[in-house]
């Protein structure tokens, strides 16, 4: 039997079902069902009795690319159906593992799916799927824009250009790149720090000193006007420019108050004389 590409060559005891992989025609690593495709959804469909392997199945439905590189239609196997890559973002929805397959094959030396980007880890085939899925550096990674990325280099560039992620505030840490909606949960665990709850300040602080800052040293706290007959809270930024408009306010009231004195002094001496 020809040996898996990847897989160091040796003598194995053959399974009882197919061996082979459809797309390239190797012994089957990590076996996959295609269900993405509407004559696969049926019990007896087009894919429900062929198993290609994982790899195969990632460059065969393009999922191994950025959705931009993707065709918008791509042809089952067998039949005429057809199936737009652009809308699948996670493997899972159009394609199962068979792990009662890889249970049941007695090879325990098949070499890492990323065996030709330079991972030398072997193992069976339940050995491989567990080390792929979670520890290996080339693993397929998903990210929170659906996209998946291949290897852990990889991601820190995707990352760079991702809507969702931004990169972390502290400069230390400034090639480190944290999904927005964690940045705040980062900077607690990783530095001990904590961005201000002002949307107008959010400075990066000490956590020691953040409730000194939140209540005193931040310009965009909020506090109230000194001026005894007013009732408003404003930010302290904006304090300066709110007590001047009550100057302004009195000083024309001044005026016009002088106005007023001087006419009704007027009539005052027009009467008495």
């Amino acid at each position: 039997m020809s040996t898996k590409k990847g897989e160091t060559t040796t003598t194995t005891t053959p399974l009882p079902f197919g061996v082979d992989c459809v797309i390239c025609l190797q012994r089957v690593c990590i076996p996959v069902r295609i269900t993405g495709f509407a004559c696969g959804k049926r019990e007896r469909g087009c894919n429900s009795c062929v198993r290609i392997c994982y790899e195969c199945a990632m460059r065969y439905l393009q999922l191994d690319r950025s959705v931009e590189e993707r065709k918008s239609s791509i042809k089952c196997l067998t039949c005429s159906a057809t199936l737009d890559p652009k809308t699948v973002f996670k493997p899972k929805t159009v394609m199962e593992k068979d792990y009662l397959y890889m249970s049941m094959d007695p090879c325990s030396n098949y070499r890492c799916i990323a065996s030709a980007s330079g991972c030398v880890y072997q193992g069976s085939q339940n050995e491989i799927d567990r080390h792929f899925t979670t520890s290996c550096p080339y693993r397929f990674i998903e990210c929170r824009c659906g996209e998946l990325v291949s290897g852990v280099e990889n991601v820190r560039r995707h990352r760079s250009k991702c809507l969702f992620y931004t990169r972390c505030p502290v400069k230390e840490c400034k090639d480190t790149f944290v999904d927005k909606y964690e940045v705040e949960t980062h900077l607690l665990r990783e530095h001990g720090q904590m961005i201000c709850a002002h949307t107008e300040c959010r400075k990066v602080v000490d956590a020691e000193q953040f409730e000194q800052h939140i209540k005193q040293d931040c310009i965009y706290r909020l506090v109230r006007c000194p001026c005894e007959d007013c009732n408003l809270s404003v930010r302290f930024f904006d304090l300066r420019h709110h007590v001047r408009n009550h100057l302004d306010t009195a000083r024309d009231y001044l005026e016009y108050a002088k106005n007023k004195f001087k006419k009704y002094e007027e009539v005052f001496n027009r009467i008495k004389e």
